[in-house]
């Protein structure tokens, strides 16, 4: 698999270039004045700038990571569907969109699990997924007819599902 070059490993390669070559002319030349150090002085910093590079590029890994969690919030979120919507799509007996709504966001809502472990954020995907699962099973059992379905109870269990993702969203940030 192949590295990708950002600017930290450049930035990291460009240091540790600088230094060697510093270090290889101040023990050939013995210039006193240009670069005084020891070989102890030229581990610390090298290790110093090893660290401060280690340290960027696994903070701006988490971050990806944070805005693809996030991603995957949004497109859950937009797949849900509202009762008015529902109503229409049951209607018109277009209950095809609403299945594969469902499929969209049981997929999305797999993913979410998977790495709510790393995130820490397991509970609150357990919370969205008893929220999702209500939803799905007020509206899956009587998607046939819309005269059986509390489309109140539905927007209740919705909003909870929009409030739990912008929980989710703000312990994110």
């Amino acid at each position: 698999m192949k590295k990708k070059c950002n600017a930290a490993n450049i930035i990291s390669i460009i240091s540790v270039i600088i230094v060697i070559v510093l270090s290889i002319y101040n023990i050939y030349k013995k210039n006193d004045v240009f670069f005084k150090c020891s070989f102890y002085e030229l581990l610390i910093l090298l290790s110093g700038i090893y660290v401060g590079v280690s340290y960027v590029e696994t903070h701006s890994k988490k971050e990806k990571q944070f805005e693809k969690y996030g991603r995957l919030l949004d497109k859950f979120e937009t797949n849900l569907i509202s009762g008015d919507e529902i109503k229409k799509l049951i209607k018109s007996n277009n209950n095809e969109k609403i299945l594969l709504s469902f499929k969209r966001m049981n997929n999305i809502l797999y993913l979410l699990e998977e790495y709510s472990q790393k995130l820490n954020l397991k509970k609150e995907i357990n919370e969205l997924k008893i929220y999702y699962t209500d939803y799905n099973d007020k509206l899956s059992s009587h998607i046939n007819s819309a005269d059986k379905i509390d489309f109140n109870e539905l927007e209740r269990i919705k909003a909870n599902i929009e409030n739990k993702i912008d929980d989710i969203r703000m312990k994110l940030s």
